[in-house]
């Protein structure tokens, strides 16, 4: 799987465990996509007209 091949190129660059840096960014993306936005863009969470 590609997404795959990213994290384990990034835990190769990081040298150091990413898990909690992977988990904070998981949760900002879930955060964008499920909450209202103001400013509708292609990946924006719920409109709030």
């Amino acid at each position: 799987m590609l997404r795959l091949d990213y994290l384990r190129l990034a835990q190769d660059i990081a040298k150091g465990d990413i898990t909690e840096r992977i988990a904070y960014f998981g949760e900002m993306e879930a955060e964008l996509i499920t909450f209202p936005d103001d400013d509708f863009k292609f990946h924006s969470g719920v409109p709030n007209f």
